[in-house]
């Protein structure tokens, strides 16, 4: 139970697997056949009587929402992975536990200080957030929220919270928008790279990049290899297995429509 094995090939009614380095016989009708760990995006989170302008907006969730999606995580005893192992296990590295999930926070909202901190503390789950860090560089130390406003969070905040949450990259201050494509998409290569590499000046432990938008060429993984990252997350829809592209490692997200039973079969380690 909670255990991934490799599958060598199937023989029949027989999966082929090895344990301690010798091939072993399961049948087909005892185990479900693994997907892929999921990886879940998250924004901004207000309560319900906050919403106001954010309603329907599909990266801001309920507090209340929030704090389900995690109980369920906890009763049914999910690990929350480092990004670390997540790169090691698609490297196929390691194995990890079938009920094994990434959590990931985009863009540095201090809404994550206020509402999903104290829950992630008290499941004693652990979570990265992608930084837009020119944003959080100039953030004033002592804010208070205001839940009208998109606020990032101070280096104050980073620090009080690092006990479950590690920082990554999610640009300097690249995260615009010009029409319909990213700022990212639209500058020469060697400034890409220099943004890149400037918002490690802010995280210098940062390994992990997420892309503005979910928007990326060719061009741009490269920028995001010689800035020195090892992995880069989009929001292509997906699971994520040995052996994937670890430049465009796949995400889930749920937002104010989607019920918990759609969230429960979202981060299931197998189809149901």
């Amino acid at each position: 139970v909670n255990r991934r094995y490799p599958i060598l090939r199937k023989e029949q009614n027989w999966y082929v697997t090895t344990i301690g380095g010798r091939e072993g016989y399961i049948h087909s009708s005892k185990v479900a056949l693994d997907r892929g760990v999921p990886v879940m995006m998250y924004h901004h989170f207000l309560k319900e009587n906050e919403l106001g302008r954010f309603k329907n907006v599909s990266t801001t969730m309920t507090d209340t929402q929030f704090a389900n999606e995690m109980k369920y995580l906890k009763d049914k005893k999910y690990e929350t992975i480092s990004t670390a192992d997540l790169l090691r296990f698609m490297r196929n590295e390691i194995t990890l536990p079938a009920y094994s999930i990434v959590l990931t926070f985009d863009d540095g909202l201090l809404s994550t200080r206020e509402y999903a901190y104290p829950i992630l503390k008290n499941y004693g789950f652990q979570a990265t957030q992608f930084l837009i860090t020119y944003r959080n560089e100039y953030s004033p130390a002592e804010q208070l929220f205001n839940y009208n406003d998109l606020q990032a969070l101070s280096k104050q905040d980073m620090d009080y919270m690092k006990d479950v949450f590690t920082y990554e990259s999610h640009t300097y201050n690249l995260h615009d928008m010009i029409g319909n494509k990213g700022k990212m998409l639209l500058i020469p290569y060697h400034d890409v790279v220099e943004d890149l590499k400037r918002s490690l000046t802010f995280i210098p432990n940062a390994t992990a990049f997420a892309y503005p938008f979910g928007q990326y060429n060719a061009n741009i993984i490269y920028a995001v290899k010689e800035a020195g990252f090892t992995m880069a997350f989009s929001t292509k829809p997906g699971y994520n297995n040995p052996h994937d592209d670890i430049y465009q490692i796949k995400r889930l997200y749920s937002d104010q429509q989607t019920s918990l039973a759609q969230f429960k079969k979202m981060v299931s380690p197998f189809a149901q």
